[in-house]
């Protein structure tokens, strides 16, 4: 007698550990999401007629000056009006090293201000900030199928079908004609195994 439980229990383990992938390249995913959210500043310092105030991050709109402290995030793109120090943007471009900022250059929501003190003109605030229209790119990615995705399915949901059967029309044949099980059981193994070990998983 011959058994093949290595080789089933081996094409069951690669389709799980197929799916384990899937769920921990999904859960990276979901953990930089929640990252990305809490770069977002909560507040922002306004500048009102010389006077420093602060006020909630969707009441901040584009011209509205306000002022970014050195350990502060900056809550909204804009433009640097007064100051320079240096900023880091690894929260965008993934460099490492802050990049000096001073008066006339572009800065960018969740960016951190690392030295000194910036004033700055908002120009995108709020949803249409730089750093949330991200967000909601990754968050529409995980929540949609890609194409490809889409066309694998619909061949997946006919061809998966076809093949059981096939294999079931085997197990039958094989049995009507040599009355064993066992060798029935091994062709239609033999037929899911071959033609779709996706199939053998499900």
């Amino acid at each position: 007698k011959h058994f093949y439980f290595d080789t089933a229990c081996a094409i069951v383990a690669l389709v799980l550990a197929g799916k384990l992938a899937e769920r921990s390249a999904k859960e990276k995913t979901a953990r930089a999401i929640t990252l990305l959210y809490r770069m977002m500043p909560n507040k922002a310092r306004l500048l009102v007629d010389g006077h420093e105030r602060f006020v909630a991050i969707e009441a901040l709109e584009p011209g509205t000056a306000f002022v970014v402290k050195a350990g502060e995030r900056i809550p909204a793109d804009g433009l640097v009006e007064e100051g320079a120090s240096h900023v880091d943007e690894s929260v965008l471009t993934g460099e490492s090293v802050p990049r000096r900022k001073a008066a006339g250059d572009a800065v960018v929501c969740g960016s951190l201000n690392t030295d000194s003190v910036l004033q700055i003109r908002a120009t995108r605030t709020g949803p249409d900030s730089t750093l949330a229209r991200i967000i909601r790119l990754v968050e529409t990615a995980m929540a949609n199928r890609s194409p490809l995705e889409q066309a694998v399915d619909r061949a997946a949901r006919i061809f998966v079908p076809c093949v059981i059967v096939l294999a079931a029309l085997t197990f039958a044949g094989w049995l009507a004609v040599t009355g064993s099980p066992a060798v029935a059981l091994m062709r239609a193994i033999t037929v899911l195994v071959i033609a779709c070990p996706c199939a053998l998983g499900i």
